[in-house]
């Protein structure tokens, strides 16, 4: 991106957050007695909620995925239980084993893959849709970290050196996959 475009981004960034952030700083100044406290005692616990939900992002970018309870508001995450679940091995195509998925704005489709160790892998991404840190697919452990063209074919080729679960993420970590690798026949 650009420096202008990268400015303007922070610009829309403080000026939507402004209003939450006033209303907030009022709040604590106003309210006082049992309401004071119940507000600070909220504060602090979403505060702490909060961090433990970043602390989850980042233990995903760094390759060390943990699960917690997922909240999905059916009016809001319309997919959260239409996610496809990969159990067969990937197929073949020229000797390579063919990963096939979509980027779009509620994350990978399907977000599970199953493959083979020592078997070189093509994945196709089509990430026509992909927009903010979906446009970054990171895992760690394979050594991945790919910008994502929303208006051309991305491709990664690598071969499976390891076995056992492999997660893959967006560059924050909010939306995450993973790739089950199986040993060699």
């Amino acid at each position: 991106g650009s420096f202008t475009t990268a400015a303007l981004s922070m610009m829309a960034f403080a000026l939507g957050t402004a209003p939450a952030l006033l209303a907030l700083g009022w709040a604590s100044n106003s309210l006082k007695g049992k309401i004071g406290r119940f507000f600070f005692k909220f504060s602090g616990a979403l505060v702490v909620v909060l961090g433990f939900w970043n602390i989850q992002n980042g233990l995903a970018i760094a390759g060390y995925p943990i699960s917690i309870p997922q909240f999905n508001i059916p009016s809001v995450n319309l997919v959260a239980n239409t996610r496809a679940v990969v159990t067969e091995t990937a197929p073949m195509q020229d000797g390579k084993q063919v990963l096939k998925m979509k980027v779009g704005f509620s994350g990978y489709e399907p977000n599970q893959f199953t493959i083979r160790a020592g078997t070189p892998v093509l994945w196709d991404i089509d990430a026509s849709q992909a927009g903010g840190c979906l446009g970054v697919l990171v895992s760690r452990k394979l050594g991945i970290q790919k910008l994502l063209d929303p208006n051309a074919s991305n491709i990664i080729e690598f071969t499976p050196g390891i076995t056992g679960e492999v997660a893959f993420s967006c560059s924050m970590g909010m939306f995450r996959g993973n790739l089950t690798i199986l040993p060699q026949i």
